[in-house]
């Protein structure tokens, strides 16, 4: 089977958080708020992350059951995830990003507050060739901004709290890659195969800058394991999210042929909508890509949130 070979172009090899080991993104749920308008954007790197605490679960709510003549049992509603995240203290680009806020219209950043649910983070762990070992995700995270930068030694950090109220974590092993896309037509960023009023059938591997010449993945790997969705039919079988407009799409708006790679709506997305999708492919299907996205290599799709602003 291929490897998958990260070009980390614009992280160092002496940072902790984005070198020699771990690669971090940040996938936005939906677009990047402009005050009034919506800037299109799709994914970037973290930069500036000093740390990245472990990623902690906990149980909702549990609670032992007893009953007589059966053993104890305990239940829960689900389970909380909570990690802290370290970045340079006089970076604004990383909490902008996470908020979804675009800086050079609205440079204000509102602190002490929950900001909710706002994007997936995606965890690219690499070994000393580059080669994709694991990938770590967790989907549907909310961002807490409650600590302005202070400083000590002369270092400024800013902490930002991420979480997910039962969400979802997942690792994805041997070299299997978590890939994510977008479809959406703009001026700027055109694409014929985005909702237009009339496509009903989207390919994967035609989404905005996903690969030089469109081409979907040869195999994707089915999600209803025995640890993560047992018995799970129909989209979410095969996506980790997807989305239309930041709306999750249901089993009865759109199926999925895993043979052909397309996607298929009973009515056609409105033209301008934005779909985005999050999906993981197997490693035999991979091949050499270049950041960890689902595009060509050498393209400018996956970069820092700076650029955008």
């Amino acid at each position: 089977m291929a490897d998958t070979t990260l070009q980390r172009t614009r992280s160092s090899n002496d940072n902790v958080a984005l070198g020699k080991k771990k690669l971090g993104v940040w996938v936005l749920y939906g677009a990047l708020y402009t005050n009034t308008t919506y800037k299109y954007v799709y994914g970037a790197l973290l930069p500036d992350v000093q740390t990245l605490a472990p990623i902690a679960g906990s149980p909702i709510n549990e609670r032992d059951h007893y009953e007589m003549g059966f053993l104890n049992s305990s239940t829960n509603d689900g389970t909380d995830y909570a990690t802290t995240m370290e970045i340079e203290g006089n970076s604004r680009a990383v909490p902008a990003w996470l908020i979804g806020q675009h800086l050079t219209t609205d440079p204000i950043i509102g602190f002490g507050q929950d900001y909710g649910i706002k994007g997936a983070l995606i965890l690219y762990n690499v070994d000393d060739n580059n080669k994709l070992i694991v990938c770590d995700v967790l989907l549907d995270v909310g961002v807490k901004l409650n600590q302005l930068p202070g400083g000590n030694d002369g270092e400024n950090n800013m902490s930002i709290d991420l979480y997910s109220k039962d969400g979802e974590s997942l690792s994805v092993a041997l070299g299997h890659k978590v890939s994510f896309e977008f479809f959406i037509d703009t001026v700027t960023d055109p694409n014929s195969d985005a909702p237009d009023a009339a496509n009903l059938t989207f390919t994967l591997g035609h989404g905005n800058r996903s690969y030089a010449t469109a081409a979907p993945p040869t195999t994707l790997v089915e999600l209803d394991t025995i640890g993560f969705r047992p018995g799970v039919t129909g989209l979410y079988k095969y996506f980790l999210k997807l989305k239309l407009d930041g709306v999750d799409v249901s089993d009865t708006e759109a199926t999925f042929n895993p043979t052909t790679k397309v996607l298929t709506f009973g009515v056609a997305p409105a033209a301008g909508a934005m779909l985005e999708m999050i999906y993981v492919v197997d490693k035999a299907g991979v091949g050499v890509l270049g950041e960890p996205a689902h595009h060509w290599a050498g393209s400018s799709f996956l970069t820092t949130p700076a650029a955008f602003m």
